[in-house]
């Protein structure tokens, strides 16, 4: 049915009211956006003159402890998981009775001075710490990460690779143990008991292998590819077994050379205790960076970045600290095969390798053991707002 010249007209202009609310919506959204980052950019504005004058000037309130070291504990972590850094720094504390100097290593300045500031206004406030700015220019352009890995953007940073270097932020003559811990790791046991690990004469570093009575006790399968990467070379299979046949190229000559078994189950060095005195001697750190190179000029591994060459490097050179000491994979579907009384129970570290983090998603299974440690950010930038009355603040 045509339309009259009046009806057209009022239809024009609904048509033409309704573009322009439209039109005043998405300005009055955009807008908002702007406001809101405006407010947090003069927030973190605020922070850092705030942080600067604490620097010049600790208060009696607040200062880092002095005591005597007992034990060195390094986390390293970029500035989208610093919530998951300050977690873990909180649990070790907690924890132990310990002089613990945490050595936390980060990403830029900026991460740096937000590490700063979240210690210093948190209950956390008390804890000695070097914060550090890895220098990336020490493995710039000396490594390659294979592109059918998952997680291969995050593996191409540099930072990730800061752990080869643990010895050099440590004085001179320190020759006894630190730790290392990735920053999605919860310590429920006293960290001084696994600092002090005994290390075999003959060995370099405490670690533990993927193979361990806890996993096959619970059934704990190959890695899955929501995990890890999948290797697409195994036609049909969309799963990553933890052996070194899956990290490793063994066509390539250097691979066989080193005459490593291919069913010889991986390690995880998520968790990692360094005999610095040792590491040292044998000048592990130019070692690890040889075979980070080398892979820049031949295809050495198949995926992963330095756990491959921690594999290798590594190999036959670490003792098997106590399984309770990494309970892990907390970030895969599978994690759901572990019974309660192992993690609130008897666990002493609970690591969630995977995809799945507890500050990302708060209510899968176990994931209130995390925030029985998560400390508030005071920038209110990287906490998540569910579960927040069990954040420390």
């Amino acid at each position: 049915v045509g339309m009259t010249a009046c009806e057209w007209t009022t239809k024009r202009s609904k048509l033409l009211l309704a573009a322009c609310g439209a039109c005043l919506l998405v300005l009055i959204i955009g807008l908002s956006t702007i406001r809101v980052r405006l407010i947090r950019s003069r927030e973190y504005a605020r922070a850092q003159f705030d942080y600067a004058i604490l620097i010049n000037k600790t208060s009696n309130r607040c200062r880092p402890k002095t005591d005597k070291v007992d034990v060195h504990v390094f986390i390293v972590s970029p500035e989208s998981r610093l919530v998951g850094m300050m977690a873990t720094v909180n649990s070790v504390r907690k924890n132990t009775n310990a002089s613990v100097q945490f050595h936390l290593l980060t990403d830029s300045q900026k991460t740096a001075n937000h590490t700063a500031l979240w210690l210093e206004k948190t209950e956390l406030c008390h804890v000695a710490r070097d914060i550090i700015v890895f220098n990336s220019s020490w493995v710039e352009g000396q490594y390659n990460v294979p592109s059918n890995d998952a997680r291969s953007k995050e593996f191409s940073h540099p930072l990730v690779f800061s752990r080869y270097f643990i010895p050099d932020f440590l004085p001179a003559d320190y020759e006894g143990h630190a730790v290392y811990l990735d920053d999605d790791i919860i310590v429920q046991g006293d960290i001084r008991e696994l600092a002090e690990m005994v290390i075999d004469d003959n060995h370099v570093s405490g670690i533990s292998p993927d193979c361990n009575e806890i996993t096959k006790l619970y059934n704990i399968p190959v890695l899955l590819c929501e995990f890890s990467c999948c290797l697409w070379s195994h036609v049909g299979f969309m799963y990553q077994q933890n052996t070194y046949e899956s990290y490793l190229n063994y066509k390539n000559p250097h691979i066989q050379k080193i005459n490593i078994p291919r069913s010889t189950c991986k390690v995880n060095a998520g968790v990692l205790v360094v005999d610095v005195g040792r590491w040292r001697r044998l000048k592990i750190t130019k070692e690890l960076m040889h075979w980070t190179e080398l892979n820049t000029r031949e295809k050495l591994y198949l995926a992963g970045a330095n756990q491959p060459v921690i594999m290798v490097v590594l190999y036959n050179r670490f003792t098997v600290m106590d399984p309770l000491w990494h309970i892990r994979l907390l970030g895969a579907r599978f994690m759901d095969r572990y019974p309660d009384d192992l993690l609130y129970k008897r666990a002493k570290l609970l690591h969630w390798n995977g995809l799945s983090k507890p500050w990302i998603e708060p209510n899968r299974r176990f994931s209130d053991l995390w925030w029985k440690y998560a400390v508030a950010d005071p920038l209110h930038e990287s906490l998540p707002t569910t579960k927040t009355d069990k954040v420390s603040v």
